[in-house]
């Protein structure tokens, strides 16, 4: 019981933090005047825009150790591009967009991926494409409101988003959520996620955790990632 507490009061505090950091802060003050050096990419990497590129953000981890390095994703990938073959005779470059994972950082993440994002933006414009963004948890929180803040995205996936959506953005041309009923860890699923203004809420039925393994989020994106191919004007 004493575990479950702490995981709730964990889950509700991040939710609360990332609600009132991202959402109502001016974009003045979200990132400290004082840090002139990028601390993470803000150059989006070498890519072909005539295919699909999908960059994905992982969420935060409380242990230091995070600012080792984050491994790739392997399944979520894999599933992904499955179903983009299968389905619709596409794949995608998938880039993972580094960044410590750690909480007292989310405001210089959120500043540069903003910077990434127009970069990669204004490359795949060059061809009239766009390109899609798939974040889970904090990191779907960085994703949103990079999007909010109205930087273009043809497909935008948030995989646990622990904030209130305030509406799909205007910039974005898909957008699915995925959450869960199903584990308490989740209490943006529990409280309001199958309101959110996305086009197409899934319920995922799973841990938070495991959100990047699950093969119908993997399907869901792939059509979001074809569609958003062909109807998203930069």
């Amino acid at each position: 019981m004493g575990q479950y507490r702490l995981d709730r009061v964990k889950w509700l505090v991040l939710g609360v933090i990332l609600a009132v950091g991202f959402l109502s802060v001016p974009r003045t003050l979200r990132a400290s005047p004082s840090q002139s050096e990028p601390r993470f990419s803000v150059a989006a990497p070498e890519f072909d825009p005539r295919i699909p590129l999908t960059v994905v953000v992982r969420g935060w981890l409380w242990d230091p150790d995070s600012r080792k390095g984050t491994p790739d994703l392997v399944v979520f990938p894999s599933q992904l591009n499955g179903h983009l073959e299968s389905r619709h005779s596409l794949s995608t470059e998938i880039v993972q967009w580094d960044w410590s994972r750690l909480p007292a950082d989310v405001f210089a993440a959120r500043k540069e991926l903003g910077l990434y994002a127009r970069s990669a933006g204004e490359r795949a414009a060059e061809v009239g494409r766009c390109v899609n963004f798939v974040g889970h948890s904090a990191g779907a929180a960085l994703v949103f409101s990079v999007a909010a803040d109205g930087n273009r995205m043809g497909y935008m996936g948030t995989l646990g988003l622990p904030t209130l959506g305030r509406g799909k953005p205007s910039s974005v041309t898909r957008w699915a959520n995925f959450y869960t009923t199903s584990h308490s860890e989740d209490v943006a699923g529990r409280a309001w996620a199958a309101r959110m203004g996305a086009d197409v809420n899934v319920d995922l039925q799973m841990p938070h955790r495991d959100f990047w393994e699950s093969d119908e989020a993997a399907r869901i994106t792939a059509d979001g990632i074809a569609a958003a191919w062909t109807e998203c004007n930069p």
